[in-house]
């Protein structure tokens, strides 16, 4: 004995759930790693802006040694020109 098929509204009702379910978990973890590649971004920016800012600052203070360094260099020789203490030179 041969049963006409019986049209059951489960399948499609469980296979718009599957779909429904699937979508929500991709747009989820589609959210969730955009948000770690953006905190990664963040993150790579503030360390590059930390170690500019810390380069910026040594750079400063090793200028600021040679230029010091530099200053007492000319004033020795100015003294040493202005008094007559060259080395190599006789003063009359």
């Amino acid at each position: 004995m041969r049963f006409p098929p019986v049209a059951s509204p489960l399948p499609a009702a469980e296979g718009h759930k599957t779909t429904f379910f699937t979508r929500r978990i991709l747009i989820s973890l589609s959210l969730l790693l955009s948000f770690v590649m953006l905190m990664a971004m963040l993150m790579v920016i503030g360390i590059a802006w930390r170690q500019n800012q810390d380069s910026i600052r040594q750079e400063s203070f090793l200028l600021h040694n040679a230029w010091k360094d530099s200053r007492q260099s000319i004033l020795t020789d100015i003294r040493d020109y202005a008094f007559g203490a060259r080395p190599g030179i006789v003063c009359i």
